[in-house]
């Protein structure tokens, strides 16, 4: 994966954000990301959904803007009809997060999307 920059906001509140399904720039395999999770007040759920038969997987990347060493990746390798996903209380309430969606064959990543909204 291409290292990518990210520059902080200063300390700033942010209301919890979900993303939503956001998709891989040739819009087939996808992430959501659920800042809120019903039930599990402060637990994020992150799932990643290949949804192609296409040789490659499907990865997400959810990195701390505050703390460019706390993320969390998670992958779905393959196009077998179930998505990958895990939840827990992973970031402090209101951490923005910066999010990566793309597909992955070995070490080289294709269909590269990047989003800044998340908000834990």
């Amino acid at each position: 994966m291409t290292a990518v920059a990210v520059v902080g906001t200063g300390t700033q509140a942010f209301a919890s954000r979900n993303v939503g399904w956001f998709y891989t720039s040739n819009g087939r395999d996808a992430v959501f990301f659920d800042a809120d999770l019903a039930g599990h007040p402060g637990y994020e759920k992150i799932t990643v959904c290949d949804n192609t038969t296409d040789g490659m997987g499907t990865r997400a990347v959810i990195r701390n803007q505050n703390n460019l060493d706390d993320e969390v990746l998670i992958s779905d390798p393959s196009n077998n009809g179930r998505c990958e996903s895990f939840q827990w209380d992973m970031w402090p309430e209101e951490t923005p997060l910066n999010i990566w969606v793309f597909n992955y064959k070995g070490t080289k990543a294709y269909n590269l999307e990047i989003t800044n909204s998340g908000v834990a």
